[in-house]
């Protein structure tokens, strides 16, 4: 939940990663002092995040995305979505096709670059904030030495 205007995500995506912040099925919220949220800026080049079917309330930003104050970054962060309206977002944004929005699943987030580390596929997660929360703890997880 957003709690004022802020950012949601700051991605410190290594560059060659396919898959940074991946929210998908979600919902963001905010209380009432929220009422210009970006959806993202970079942490550092090669950001990506990406949002799918995630409903999104009017305290999003109609540009989404924001470069940080460095033109820069445009040329290197991978922003996109799907399934929600980008008429107004800013032009170096993508908007997924529904192949592309396909490629998101468990199986490829996770796997991670060697393709050899898969969670339980049995796993459910239910909560507001969806699967990007999910792959947050996990790949913090596993960025900070918890995986293999």
């Amino acid at each position: 939940m957003s709690l004022k205007n802020s950012y949601i995500t700051a991605a410190s995506t290594p560059e060659g990663n396919s898959y940074g912040f991946v929210s998908k099925h979600s919902t963001l919220l905010s209380n009432e002092e929220a009422t210009s949220v970006y959806l993202g800026r970079p942490w550092r080049p090669y950001a990506r995040t990406v949002f799918i079917h995630t409903a999104m309330g009017s305290h999003i930003h109609p540009a989404g995305w924001h470069n940080w104050n460095n033109e820069e970054n445009e040329k290197t962060a991978f922003y996109a979505e799907y399934g929600v309206d980008v008429t107004q977002r800013v032009e170096w944004s993508k908007q997924l096709t529904e192949v592309e929005a396909d490629l998101y699943t468990m199986e490829n987030i996770f796997a991670g670059e060697d393709g050899q580390w898969i969670p339980n596929a049995s796993a459910k997660f239910s909560c507001s904030f969806g699967l990007f929360y999910a792959v947050l703890v996990v790949v913090m997880f596993r960025f900070f030495g918890g995986g293999t």
